[in-house]
């Protein structure tokens, strides 16, 4: 993770009026790793748990139910018991990430700015051209690289990539 990611998410965080701790810290990131979509409690512990952290499930609840009671999360309701959870946009603060275009390693959880609007663009206007709207400008590309260490690596070496909703 770069060293100003590190810093909006501490920023977020104390804003909030949270204490930046690590399981806060995994938590969000696994949020705004997951591009607005809504993730179960278990779905943070498994994503957390193949970046390499150590946190109990109990812990990750904990930690997600005061983000949604600071006013970070959402709650939401995916029929039944299951409570599911989506971050908040970005109000009158500045966003996490003002990149606008991210890869993303899916079984990691590594990700890395690309700087190429045209790419931005053309994936884009790709989108548009399925059906898909668009939503905040962000654009994140998912990819499957188990054999390569990073995220850049495994772009610059042609990693599979998915273009899609989250």
């Amino acid at each position: 993770m770069m060293d100003i990611d590190r810093q909006n998410l501490l920023q977020r965080l104390r804003g909030a009026g949270l204490r930046p701790t690590i399981p806060r810290i995994a938590v969000l990131q696994v949020f705004e790793d997951a591009g607005g979509q809504a993730l179960s409690v278990e779905e943070v512990f498994h994503r957390i748990c193949l970046r390499g952290l150590h946190a109990s499930l109990g812990t990750i609840y904990r930690v997600a139910k005061q983000m949604s009671k600071h006013g970070l999360l959402e709650p939401l309701r995916a029929g039944g018991r299951k409570q599911l959870f989506r971050l908040r946009a970005c109000e009158a603060q500045v966003c996490l990430h003002e990149a606008r275009l991210w890869a993303v390693n899916r079984l990691s959880g590594e990700r890395a700015s690309l700087a190429d609007d045209e790419l931005r663009d053309r994936l884009v206007e790709a989108l548009v051209h399925s059906g898909l709207a668009l939503e905040g400008g962000r654009v994140a590309v998912e990819f499957d690289c188990a054999a390569l260490g990073s995220t850049r690596a495994a772009v610059e070496a042609g990693g599979r990539i998915a273009v899609g909703a989250p």
